[in-house]
């Protein structure tokens, strides 16, 4: 069986927490941690079987890292973070390194999904939960309109009814919100252009034309 010898390690000169592992026919770059884990030292000699785990560790550290990075951020769906995980891992060309290293895409970043999840760090309901407070915060939006946001993002319906039960959100004050952000810009058209204007925008972001109406009518936007 193929075997090679660790010729030098040194460390990467951008990053101190990785390091350049020397196996005379290639250089692989590792996590300095996985390296004292796993007891590597110079003239050890490392079989094919050995290496391919090694190299697996390491494609599963790179992209634990990058998954803990995305969500020390802001939560992510489990959908968002799986396709994110595979967008890094092209990009880095991870399986390009060496033929007989090359790990299944798929399988690695299922694994790393499953870690984070079985850690309580990944979860659609609190990714929900936050979607609806920053709609609530930022960009109001209608219940139905944020509903089909996260159904794109993958959330599934059950999880998102559940967390618009228990959140208190109000979608007159979402509607209040836009109205006074918009209603000079309508208002500057005219009242027949502008109440169309008004409608069309607003029934188009999911709010029923009754709560539209008594909204526009008690805040007299064309009185």
């Amino acid at each position: 069986m193929k075997k090679w010898r660790i010729r030098k390690i040194s460390p990467q000169k951008k990053d101190s927490s990785r390091v350049n592992v020397d196996f005379g026919d290639f250089v692989l770059g590792f996590s300095l941690f996985l390296v004292r884990k796993n007891h590597l030292s110079e003239g050890e000699e490392i079989s094919l079987k050995q290496l391919k785990t090694l190299w697996k560790k390491e494609i599963k550290e790179k992209l634990k890292n990058k998954a803990l990075s995305l969500l020390g951020r802001r939560p992510r769906s489990e959908k968002e973070i799986t396709q994110r995980l595979h967008q890094y891992f092209q990009k880095s060309h991870l399986a390009e390194k060496l033929p007989f290293l090359e790990e299944k895409e798929k399988k690695v970043v299922e694994e790393v999904v499953k870690f984070l999840k079985k850690r309580g760090l990944l979860g659609d309901k609190e990714f929900c939960r936050w979607w609806l407070q920053q709609r609530v915060s930022f960009r109001p939006r209608s219940l139905k309109e944020i509903f089909q946001e996260l159904r794109r993002k993958g959330i599934a319906r059950k999880v998102i009814e559940e967390v618009f039960q228990e959140e208190d959100f109000s979608e007159e004050e979402a509607l209040k919100k836009i109205i006074l952000k918009k209603k000079t810009s309508w208002r500057r058209l005219g009242k027949k252009k502008g109440k169309n204007r008004a409608f069309r925008y607003l029934l188009g972001r999911g709010f029923s034309y009754s709560m539209v109406k008594s909204l526009i009518d008690e805040m007299k936007v064309f009185q």
